[in-house]
C-alpha cells in the first residue's frame, strides 16, 4: 500500500514537471496499464519507462517540427568523407539519450525533495549518480575502433596487421622447412 502510494506520488511529481515544460495536447494519447502491473514493477523500471516514452516523445516532437520548417539537406558527393560515420552517429544519439535521462532523474529528485520526500529524493539522486557513473565507464572502455570518424580505417589497419602477422608466420614455416631440405641435399 505504501509503495503504491509513493509511485503515484513519484508520477503526479513527475506528470506536473512536465504540465510545466510541455502542456499536453488533446492529441495526447494515454497508456494506461491495470493496478496489478503497477504494484508488480519497481520505481526504477516505471522511472526507466517513463524517461524512454518522454525521450520518445521529444524526439518525435523534433523531427516533426524539423520536417516542418526545413528540407533535408544532402551532402555535395565529394564531400561524404567530411561527415561522421553512421554508427558513430548512433552512439552519439544513444549517449545523448541516457545523458539526458540522467538529467530528468536529478530533476525529479530536486522535486522530489522540495515536495517533502527525502528519501525517496536520495534513493533517485543515487540511480542518477550510478547511471552517470556506467555511463562514464562506457565511455571510458569503448573499444578503440569506436573512437572517431576513422574507426573504418582502424578497422582496416587492424586486418593488416592480421594479415603481416599471417604472412611472417608463413614465412618462419617457409624457412624452416628450407632448413630441413637443405642438409638432406648435403647428405
Amino acid at each position: 500500500m505504501k509503495s503504491t502510494l509513493t509511485t503515484i506520488l513519484v508520477m503526479l511529481v513527475l506528470a506536473s514537471l512536465l504540465n510545466q515544460q510541455h502542456p499536453f495536447s488533446s492529441e495526447t494519447e494515454v497508456k494506461a496499464q491495470p493496478p496489478a502491473q503497477v504494484a508488480e514493477e519497481s520505481l526504477e523500471r516505471k522511472i526507466d519507462r517513463y524517461l524512454e516514452s518522454e525521450v520518445a516523445r521529444e524526439k518525435h516532437r523534433k523531427h516533426s517540427d524539423r520536417e516542418k520548417d526545413q528540407p533535408r539537406r544532402r551532402a555535395p558527393a565529394g564531400r561524404t568523407g567530411e561527415l561522421h560515420h553512421p554508427d558513430h552517429r548512433e552512439h552519439e544519439r544513444h549517449m545523448d539519450e541516457h545523458r539526458h535521462r540522467i538529467q530528468k532523474l536529478q530533476v525529479a529528485a530536486e522535486h522530489l525533495q522540495d515536495a517533502g520526500l527525502p528519501e525517496l529524493a536520495h534513493r533517485v539522486h543515487r540511480e542518477a549518480e550510478e547511471r552517470q557513473q556506467r555511463l562514464q565507464q562506457l565511455l571510458e572502455h569503448r573499444h578503440p575502433s569506436e573512437h572517431g570518424p576513422h574507426g573504418a580505417v582502424q578497422e582496416s589497419l587492424q586486418q593488416l596487421r592480421n594479415e603481416v602477422h599471417e604472412l611472417k608466420r608463413e614465412v618462419h614455416e617457409l624457412r624452416s622447412i628450407l632448413v630441413e631440405r637443405v642438409p638432406e641435399r648435403n647428405q
